[in-house]
C-alpha cells in the first residue's frame, strides 16, 4: 500500500523576520472582537423577535379556527335528520322544475308576427302643397333734403369758419368764386341738393366728399396763409 506523501513546500519561505514584527495590540483586538459579537447578537435578537411575533399570530389564527369549528359542530348537532331530508327533497324538486322549463324553452317554436300593409292616409289635406315663398320686395330709394352746411359744394366755406377765418373774408372768397355769400348765414336751411338712401349713391357721395375734403384742406391752408399775411 502506498502511503500519502505530503507535497514538497520547501520552496515557500518567508522574507519576514518574526523577531522584527511588532506585537499585536491586545486592547484594540479586544474592542474589535466585542463589536463583532455585539453586532451578531443584535442580528440574532431581531430575527428571534420576528419569528416570535409570527408564531404568536399563527397561534391566534389557530385559536380562532378552533372556536369556529366548535360552533359549527354545535350547529350540526342541533340539525335533525328530518330537516336534512326535507332540504334534499326541495333541492331535487327545484332541479326537476328547472329541467322542465329548459325543455319547454328549447322545444317550443317562436311565433311569427304577421306582416301589416301600411298605406299612407290620403284623407289628410296637403295644406302647404301650393304654398309659394314670398319674394322680398326691393326697397325703393327715398329722398331727403340736405342742409347748406352739409352740401359738398359749400362745406369748404363752413370749414374755413370753423378754422377761425373771419366771416367777411370767407364771403369775399365766395363772391370771387361766383357763389352766393348769403348761404354762409343760412347753414341750417335746406339746400336744393337731394340725398338718396341707395347704397350706390351714398358711396359715390362719400368718394366725392373725400376728394372735396382733400381740395378743401389745401384751399383752407392757402386762404388762412393769405389772410394771415
Amino acid at each position: 500500500m502506498s502511503k500519502n506523501t505530503e507535497p514538497d513546500l520547501s520552496f515557500i519561505y518567508s522574507d519576514i523576520n518574526p523577531s522584527e514584527v511588532a506585537p499585536v495590540n491586545s486592547r484594540r483586538l479586544a474592542v474589535l472582537v466585542n463589536c463583532y459579537l455585539k453586532r451578531i447578537m443584535n442580528i440574532m435578537n431581531s430575527y428571534a423577535n420576528k419569528f416570535e411575533s409570527a408564531l404568536l399570530e399563527a397561534e391566534h389564527d389557530l385559536a380562532q379556527l378552533e372556536t369556529k369549528m366548535q360552533i359549527l359542530e354545535a350547529k350540526l348537532k342541533n340539525i335533525s335528520p328530518e330537516e336534512t331530508a326535507e332540504f334534499l327533497k326541495t333541492l331535487e324538486s327545484s332541479k326537476a322544475k328547472l329541467d322542465e322549463i329548459k325543455h319547454v324553452v328549447t322545444t317550443s317554436e317562436i311565433p311569427t308576427i304577421p306582416e301589416m300593409d301600411i298605406k299612407p292616409d290620403t284623407s289628410v289635406p296637403q295644406l302647404f302643397a301650393n304654398a309659394n315663398p314670398e319674394t322680398p320686395s326691393k326697397s325703393s330709394p327715398t329722398s331727403q333734403a340736405m342742409l347748406f352746411k352739409d352740401d359738398p359744394r359749400y362745406t369748404k366755406y363752413f370749414k374755413m369758419l370753423n378754422l377761425g377765418v373771419p366771416a367777411d373774408g370767407v364771403k369775399q372768397k365766395m363772391r370771387n368764386e361766383g357763389v352766393d355769400d348769403s348761404i354762409l348765414d343760412r347753414g341750417n336751411e335746406p339746400s336744393d341738393a337731394i340725398v338718396t338712401t341707395q347704397n350706390s349713391d351714398t358711396e359715390k357721395r362719400k368718394d366725392s366728399e373725400s376728394s372735396d375734403d382733400d381740395d378743401d384742406k389745401t384751399d383752407d391752408s392757402q386762404s388762412v396763409s393769405s389772410f394771415s399775411d
